[in-house]
């Protein structure tokens, strides 16, 4: 349990640009079409891709989901298939194999929230950040016939931590181009289709470690 307390997170999360080329291999692989669906949102969360399709005409369930299992890159989500509203939106969800960035000897917290801040800065992007609040683990299950563990003092990390959140209609490869630097990670990335036929808005979202 103070192990626990004590592990490091970013240890088993993913670079920025590991995690962006993981997404976005996974993205360009989709269909935009699957039996008159068309694509509406990709989205990678940690080790998991959704991507949602939106009926069009007279295209039916039926014809999604043969389409689906017809693909390769959709055929092993189709028994995961979900359909929402009235049927006219269709969710699938896959695995996404992603590479650790290791345990990174931590630099001044202040100094890579400056590096992100100013990375989108120069873009004109607004960043959204704000400081995780440390959550400790749980504690273990009492044991038949042992006193409730209530008292025990686990340690404090030394480490901060932030989460920020960035919307952009610039292509990943264009908005985290070069944004790299210890205890910098990314847990997000996702791409939604315009309703109104402009350009697709990608939502960007990391975390930040330093001491």
């Amino acid at each position: 349990m103070m192990a626990a307390a004590l592990q490091h997170p970013w240890a088993k999360m993913s670079t920025v640009w590991d995690f962006a080329q993981s997404c976005i291999h996974f993205e360009h692989a989709l269909p935009l079409v699957l039996g008159g669906w068309m694509s509406e949102s990709v989205k990678c969360d940690g080790d998991q891709v959704a991507a949602t399709y939106r009926r069009q005409g007279v295209a039916t369930i039926a014809d999604f989901l043969a389409a689906a299992r017809a693909n390769p890159a959709t055929a092993p989500a189709v028994a995961r298939a979900a359909f929402f509203e009235q049927g006219d939106g269709a969710a699938l969800s896959f695995d996404l194999k992603v590479l650790y960035g290791g345990d990174d000897v931590l630099v001044s917290a202040t100094e890579v929230v400056a590096t992100v801040l100013s990375h989108f800065q120069r873009m004109g992007i607004k960043v959204a950040l704000r400081e995780k609040p440390y959550t400790p683990p749980p504690l273990p299950p009492t044991l038949p016939g042992q006193a409730p563990i209530n008292d025990v003092q686990l340690p404090v990390p030394t480490w901060k931590a932030f989460e920020f959140d960035v919307d952009t209609t610039l292509a990943p490869e264009v908005a985290l181009g070069g944004l790299k630097g210890p205890g910098l990670r990314l847990v997000g990335l996702g791409v939604t289709a315009s309703k109104s036929g402009g350009p697709m808005t990608w939502k960007i979202a990391g975390e930040i470690y330093g001491n």
